[in-house]
């Protein structure tokens, strides 16, 4: 087995930067819930966002450690040993990488179950989650025991099932299953009475579930090279592909809660030298406390939803975010 150092550098920096840029978006979300919401409590999407985050660690880990048995390795260790080392490694972040998966999801079902007091989107969610639970659960077990319960990393076509069909199927459903969640999304939000533009900008937030789909389409193309008899070169863009569908997986789940920092850094950039339109939000000093009501009003209702879309929870019966249900 060949490998070059070109291989190592570009897996490892590729895995570092979007581990890296993962824990940023989730610090990112809970210091907007925690400081701009004033929630000082998660709920049940916190939880489920953060053991995806620990899961995706888990599967990140085992790539940098196979730098030095896959992609090249020790010149005094044998081709066969490295390549089992190597294998054994892989198979460890398959496995934490579906986990990953399926707690972004649940996270995400939970998010938008907070949305809606309406039956038929509560089904409809519940029963998402439910396909989600069952994928995860499918797809983890048949990758752990795709082979003889003595050698499940090895990939002998003889005692193993077909790795390249099986792993298709895991990513057609997930991609099925995001663009689900992207039309529940649209199909809760788009019947509210609100301004059509901040309408389609929280359909654009949470359509960014697209991002998954996208990556996930790469990693069903670069599927066949994951299981090369060359496995160093050749799976290099389905390791970085994969692990690119993790970091939007994540990011996806987090993204809708960067909206009230925008409001607010907005506001804050317009009004924080302003002597006649400051304004209260947390980011920002206004120092004059005459100010007009009209432009109160704006800001303190700015400011309430802002908090609403944080805190993961939207009150349907308010003014304004009524549904059209009957």
């Amino acid at each position: 087995m060949s490998g070059t150092h070109e291989d190592k550098s570009v897996i490892q920096v590729a895995v570092w930067l979007l581990v890296s840029l993962s824990c940023l978006v989730l610090v990112f979300r809970f210091l907007t819930r925690f400081f701009l919401a004033n929630r000082r409590q998660g709920g049940g999407e916190d939880v489920l966002i953060v053991l995806s985050f620990a899961f995706s660690l888990g599967q990140s880990i085992p790539l940098l450690l196979s730098h030095a048995v896959v992609l090249g390795g020790e010149a005094s260790v044998s081709p066969k040993h490295r390549a089992i080392d190597g294998l054994k490694l892989l198979y460890t972040s398959g496995l934490f990488f579906i986990l990953s998966l399926v707690f972004a999801k649940l996270s995400v079902c939970v998010s938008i179950l907070h949305l809606t007091p309406d039956e038929k989107h509560r089904r409809a969610i519940w029963v998402l989650a439910t396909v989600s639970i069952l994928w995860g659960i499918t797809s983890f077990f048949g990758s752990a025991f795709r082979c003889c319960i003595d050698s499940v990393w090895l990939r002998d076509p003889a005692t193993c099932i077909d790795e390249t069909a099986f792993q298709r199927f895991i990513v057609l459903v997930n991609i099925v299953a995001d663009l689900a969640l992207v039309g529940l999304a649209i199909w809760l939000v788009f019947p509210l009475n609100m301004d059509l533009r901040k309408r389609l900008k929280v359909i654009g937030l949470f359509s960014s579930r697209a991002l998954v789909v996208v990556a996930s389409i790469f990693e069903f193309i670069y599927i066949p090279r994951s299981f090369a008899d060359n496995v160093a070169p050749q799976a290099r863009m389905y390791l970085i592909v994969r692990q690119c569908v993790q970091f939007a997986s994540i990011a996806s789940a987090c993204i809708a809660y960067f909206h009230p920092f925008f409001q607010s850094l907005r506001s804050g950039l317009i009004f924080s030298h302003s002597a006649a339109f400051p304004t209260h939000l947390q980011l920002s000093q206004g120092s004059n406390s005459h100010r007009k009501s009209n432009s109160n009003n704006e800001s303190t209702k700015s400011n309430d939803n802002s908090r609403v879309l944080a805190s993961g929870s939207l009150n349907l019966s308010e003014p304004g975010i009524t549904t059209n249900h009957v």
